[in-house]
């Protein structure tokens, strides 16, 4: 019974750590989502907002892309705000 017990935690254990990755990852991935869209951003309302269009209908374009990215932003903040905060505060609760 002991060694089943001692399985049984390496198991937990392995479980945990893939998820800790994985949760890595994944916040990894959304950072970089913001970085991109902050970029987006910048460069479509300050760098290239006085330039000609390359193909009709680029402007529009670009405004679909600027606003996806505001969107996105705003939901990375709701994340930070609800998600994250939540996820701090339970921690200190266990500690």
């Amino acid at each position: 019974t002991l060694q089943l017990l001692l399985k049984h935690k390496k198991v937990v254990l392995r479980q945990t750590a893939v998820g800790i990755n994985t949760k890595m990852k994944q916040k990894l991935i959304l950072l970089l989502l913001l970085i991109i869209s902050i970029l987006t951003i910048v460069l479509s309302e300050f760098i290239f907002n006085d330039t000609i269009e390359f193909f009709s209908y680029g402007s529009e374009l670009g405004e679909i892309f600027s606003n996806l990215s505001l969107a996105y932003i705003s939901s990375y903040i709701f994340y930070l705000l609800v998600v994250v905060a939540k996820e701090n505060k339970d921690k200190k609760k266990c500690l």
